[in-house]
């Protein structure tokens, strides 16, 4: 089987599983909401706070010339938490009700969020972690050469790596953060392993479409000359966004878990097969 069709069929089970509990979709588009909230709040108190001294600031102004940077980054790293947190909560629940249902159980939405309700500490005890992390690379980047930000670049795909199955760990095996870390590393190296590109067909799949609904909303966005159509069509795109990247979400959560239990256990459930594993993903030797 060709990793492009193994891919395919893999997104296809998902979304089968999704379509079984629609209201799954709900869990993106709620973290999305929190983590453009809490950026917008977080901006407007900084920009209220220093607007006297902003307005100086010419458009090329870099990153070192900004204001109190001390405090940008005071508030970098409380939305970096706000957002990890509200990214890995709703991802676990939406991980724990897959899991279930593709165990043959009825979980439904209250069931997921109550199980990562239970698991809050150490999801917030992560997201403090992931955000000491992110401002470390920040300021790394920041202050060294061309050379310095390549090392940090590949250091946060390094660590993304490591992360991959970082929510199912939370949301099943409960670890604190370092332990379930180096439990996601291992599930990583032992199903992925080198192999890692082998999945990058599965985003193709998604980015097509996605695609095809950028050129045809700049072509009708194009042909708009009225301020009522521009708004209808930027509202238009915005819901299209939020929706298709839910979606994009839950799917790829969804084989997560699936991949997460092969990982693990060798266990196959909710309509994934071996075959289709084993063709998209290579796992190391």
């Amino acid at each position: 089987m060709g990793k492009f069709v193994a891919s395919w069929e893999l997104v296809q089970t998902s979304l089968a599983t999704l379509a079984s509990d629609k209201e799954l979709i709900l869990l993106p588009l709620i973290s999305a909401t929190v983590s453009i909230l809490a950026m917008a709040l977080l901006s407007g108190w900084y920009m209220a706070a220093y607007w006297p001294e902003l307005r100086m600031l010419h458009a090329n102004t870099p990153m070192t010339g900004i204001p109190h940077r001390g405090f940008v980054y005071v508030l970098l790293f409380i939305l970096y938490v706000i957002n990890y947190f509200a990214v890995i909560f709703c991802n676990v629940a939406l991980m724990a009700v897959a899991n279930n249902r593709m165990g043959g159980g009825s979980w439904k939405l209250r069931q997921g969020l109550e199980l990562a309700w239970d698991r809050r500490f150490v999801i917030f005890q992560w997201a403090v972690l992931s955000a000491t992390v992110g401002i470390i690379l920040q300021l790394i980047a920041e202050r060294v050469g061309f050379v310095g930000r390549l090392l940090t670049r590949l250091v946060g795909l390094a660590w993304g790596l490591a992360t991959f199955f970082i929510v199912p760990v939370l949301a099943f095996d409960n670890l604190p953060p370092l332990e379930a870390l180096k439990r996601s590393a291992q599930l990583f190296r032992k199903t992925w392993g080198e192999s890692v590109a082998a999945g990058l067909s599965c985003s193709l799949i998604f980015m097509l479409p996605l695609t095809a609904g950028f050129i045809l909303w700049s072509a009708a966005f194009k042909s708009v000359s009225s301020t009522e159509g521009v708004i209808v069509l930027l509202a238009v795109g915005m819901i299209f966004v939020a929706v298709f990247g839910s979606v994009i979400s839950a799917t790829t959560s969804i084989y997560k878990v699936a991949l997460y239990n092969y990982a693990l256990s060798g266990r196959l459930h909710g309509g994934f097969s071996e075959d289709q594993f084993q063709s998209a993903f290579v796992p190391k030797n």
